[in-house]
């Protein structure tokens, strides 16, 4: 389902305005209000995010947000699903989606590139490179996108390879 026909896209970093603005809209179109910001979802993770309020919510009913530990993941596959069950579940309410997280609202507008997992054999052997053979194995794979990469990043490096 494209977001795009159910809702409208408030979008801007931390501190631009968009919880009034969001606010005044969804008072005005009887809209519900969709977080599109990857750390307001942790429950708790209220410094730094700018996260909304019970008085700034001003009873306008607010998802996907304080909905998982801060020790559980949550990734934008989670997300795009748990927009699409909102919407699925409420086919006839307007919607706000409102937040900074780009990738989080190009999930929903575009969809995502579903990537296969990584092979459990190569991420082991992967694991048993230091910094500089894994660096030096990433170059060869992509040279280019290594170079972009700093050697310390094994995550990213590891991705290279995979």
């Amino acid at each position: 389902m494209n977001i795009l026909n159910r809702a409208i896209v408030i979008a801007g970093p931390t501190g631009v305005g968009k919880t009034k603005i969001s606010i005044d809209l969804a008072s005005e179109l009887n809209a519900e209000i969709i977080s599109s910001d990857s750390a307001q979802v942790y429950k708790g993770l209220n410094i730094g995010t700018a996260k909304i309020t019970e008085k700034e919510m001003q009873g306008i009913k607010h998802h996907l947000i304080d909905i998982v530990e801060p020790i559980s993941k949550y990734s934008v596959g989670n997300f795009e699903k748990d927009v699409n069950k909102i919407l699925n579940q409420n086919p006839e309410k307007n919607f706000l989606l409102v937040g900074g997280t780009g990738l989080y609202l190009n999930s929903v507008t575009n969809g995502l590139s579903i990537l296969p997992e990584a092979d459990k054999k190569t991420r082991e052997y992967l694991s048993t490179l230091d910094n500089q053979a894994l660096l030096e194995l990433a170059l060869k794979y992509d040279e280019e996108a290594t170079k972009e990469i700093h050697p310390n990043n094994r995550v990213r490096l590891e991705r290279v390879v995979e």
